[in-house]
């Protein structure tokens, strides 16, 4: 709308539009991203967590409960929301299943599963969360070399994407008769 009202022009005024509305969507797809980021990084400490409170004679409720008390954000909020659903009622499995529906990350959905698993076909729960535990930094480990081997090329990629519409934007703004020109 200010592109409009400054150059009197709808063509500069859409273009602005849909550059503003893409930029809101890019911050929220970065913050939904960290989010998740930190919550990938911070499962680990949380399974072994509970892996360590089942060893000492808790239930899986219990584990599940305390994780949620002691962990921090974002991931400690859901294990509470889990926390309050077991306490409302819910199989763990439920619970579980929804937590990884809320939480958008394979490690989640891998958790999740351990857990239904372990319900219906028993076995030693906490040497499988350590297990699980173990599989997660490794992937998480796999995953920063994997950035780090890529940054230059995934840089490049940025630059060249960037650079045609910003300068088209440039012309637009700064020298609109030009830009009529070329169209």
């Amino acid at each position: 709308g200010a592109l409009f009202l400054w150059m009197e022009n709808i063509i500069v005024a859409v273009t602005g539009f849909f550059f503003g509305m893409g930029a809101v969507v890019g911050i929220y797809m970065l913050a939904r991203a960290r989010r998740q980021r930190m919550m990938r990084e911070q499962l680990p400490e949380v399974i072994d967590h509970i892996a360590r409170a089942v060893r000492s004679g808790q239930t899986v409720d219990q584990a599940i409960n305390l994780v949620g008390d002691t962990s921090p954000q974002p991931l400690g909020i859901e294990f509470r929301r889990c926390a309050g659903q077991l306490n409302m009622g819910l199989s763990v499995d439920a619970a579980m299943k929804a937590l990884s529906r809320r939480v958008v990350i394979p490690e989640m959905r891998l958790l999740a599963s351990t857990f239904v698993v372990q319900r219906r076909a028993g076995g030693n729960l906490p040497s499988t969360l350590e297990r699980l535990s173990k599989v997660i930094r490794d992937r998480i480990s796999y995953y920063r070399q994997f950035r780090a081997a890529t940054a230059g090329s995934r840089m490049s990629m940025i630059v060249v994407a960037v650079t045609a519409p910003a300068v088209a934007l440039g012309m637009m703004i700064f020298k609109p008769e030009f830009f009529q020109q070329f169209f």
